[in-house]
């Protein structure tokens, strides 16, 4: 069951995962996988908060993890970037300047935040594209970070950074 649930977070059902983890956890309450795993979909999910709180409840052998780490890379991302604007607002400024490339960084941050990571790197990906080093290459950054916090075995990781290397070296 923790091989599905971490599919159906990878694959982007937040939902489904955090029920096949709860489960786990009713089940073995001791299990830091699949607190871990409750813990990124909640971060997924939009719960930062609570995503904390279990984080918090992990013993610190853990804390090295490479979830672990990923998911607290993702919670201090979240930190970081705040409020964020409206994606379907931010997306039509984008498009009606599209040399706006601090639209095109806020829509990332936005679609970020609401979970759609794939959107929100893609997004990237076309500002770097764009404008490279736009702000000290902010937007390359800014992937970066993303990539942390997915961590180095995420699907979403490897293709972004399949992505990027294609931006780069193009």
């Amino acid at each position: 069951m923790l091989a599905e649930a971490r599919a159906a977070l990878e694959q982007g059902d937040a939902g489904s995962a955090a029920g096949m983890y709860s489960r786990i956890l009713e089940l073995d309450g001791a299990n830091a996988t699949a607190l871990v795993g409750l813990a990124r979909a909640a971060i997924a999910l939009g719960q930062p908060d609570q995503a904390r709180q279990m984080l918090d409840q992990l013993p610190e052998e853990m804390a090295k993890d490479p979830d672990v780490v990923a998911a607290r890379a993702a919670l201090a991302l979240i930190d970081e970037l705040g409020e964020t604007g409206d994606p379907d607002a931010l997306q039509a400024k984008v498009e009606a300047d599209p040399a706006d490339m601090q639209a095109r960084y806020d829509l990332a941050c936005a679609l970020y935040a609401r979970g759609r990571t794939g959107d929100a790197m893609d997004a990237l990906l076309a500002s770097i594209r764009r404008d490279r080093e736009w702000e000290d290459a902010k937007a390359r950054k800014l992937l970066l970070k993303f990539f942390d916090a997915l961590g180095p075995g995420h699907p979403l990781t490897q293709k972004g950074r399949r992505g990027l290397s294609s931006v780069l070296f193009s």
